[in-house]
């Protein structure tokens, strides 16, 4: 496995006293904190894209791995905005704010029984972005709400603490919800992380369940005309990799491949459980279909 790479970023103020150095560990850390998706930092780095917008702030590449970039001293500060513009991808990041403008106050939600802790994500998502169809995929809240949704009132109060269980069954339960979340698509981390328990107690029910952790989607290819069959059903992947091998060409020439077949590359994020039966999807160099191969 690859050797996670360091990032520094500078957060631009409007003069260099008021820019802010922020130190990462890795390109995945650095791009979560950005709001990115996970391969955001590698790709803008191979598309020479040093400095970026995310939200409300703007960024410069200082450092990436052993390459430097220094930020150039007449860098017009006054019109950070107007020189991001002309470097970002017209396409948005699938992590993008959609929440509504602050100008727009909404009235309050209505008060309910705070044991009903469905209701209550629900009504929180809603009064923040006006619909739960316009909440982003990456709120860990909609995260949550789908998981709740798929146990029963009981299950639901009891994942959110609302019960107590006794030490006979406390451990029952725990590897219920692991199965529940491993079998949707959550990491062996984000699992712990929403349990509150270690990942070697993840790990370890994992084990005695006979349970595997799931691939997350981080592509879609889909057909650029209504007339390809793959602009109304898309096929999912995890890496360019495996989609190179799929179309068995390098990834230096996958892009111009798929342009000549009529295909884009789209970035999502969909977990297993987020895919719908009969979505088609990659695995190593095959496509299965889910609901009808052997998941």
């Amino acid at each position: 496995m690859p050797k996670a790479k360091t990032v520094i970023l500078v957060r631009l103020g409007s003069n260099p006293s008021e820019d802010k150095q922020l130190f990462f560990k890795s390109s995945i850390n650095a791009s979560r904190y950005v709001k990115r998706d996970k391969s955001f930092m590698n790709k803008a780095i191979s598309d020479k894209r040093y400095i970026f917008k995310s939200k409300d702030s703007i960024y410069w590449i200082l450092d990436y791995g052993e390459k430097h970039f220094n930020i150039p001293t007449d860098l017009d500060r006054a019109n950070l905005s107007k020189v991001v513009k002309t470097v970002e991808r017209d396409s948005k990041s699938r992590n993008q704010s959609n929440k509504p403008a602050p100008d727009k106050v909404k009235p309050a939600r209505p008060k309910v029984d705070p044991k009903n802790v469905r209701l209550n994500l629900l009504l929180d998502l809603e009064q923040e972005y006006g619909s739960i169809a316009q909440v982003p995929d990456s709120d860990s809240r909609l995260k949550k709400l789908r998981l709740l949704y798929q146990m029963t009132a009981s299950e639901a109060a009891d994942f959110a603490g609302r019960h107590k269980v006794t030490p006979k069954t406390e451990k029952l339960f725990l590897n219920k919800k692991i199965r529940k979340l491993i079998e949707f698509g959550y990491s062996t981390a984000e699992t712990a992380s929403l349990l509150r328990v270690s990942n070697q107690t993840v790990l370890n029910s994992m084990a005695k369940q006979g349970l595997k952790p799931k691939k997350a989607y981080y592509y879609k290819i889909r057909g650029v005309t209504k007339d390809n069959p793959r602009y109304y059903k898309p096929l999912y992947a995890s890496t360019i990799h495996e989609i190179a091998k799929f179309f068995e060409t390098s990834q230096a020439k996958l892009y111009p491949k798929l342009e000549k077949l009529g295909y884009k590359i789209e970035m999502i994020f969909k977990l297993w459980g987020d895919l719908a039966v009969g979505d088609d999807f990659l695995d190593g160099n095959k496509k299965h279909t889910k609901g009808a191969n052997a998941d």
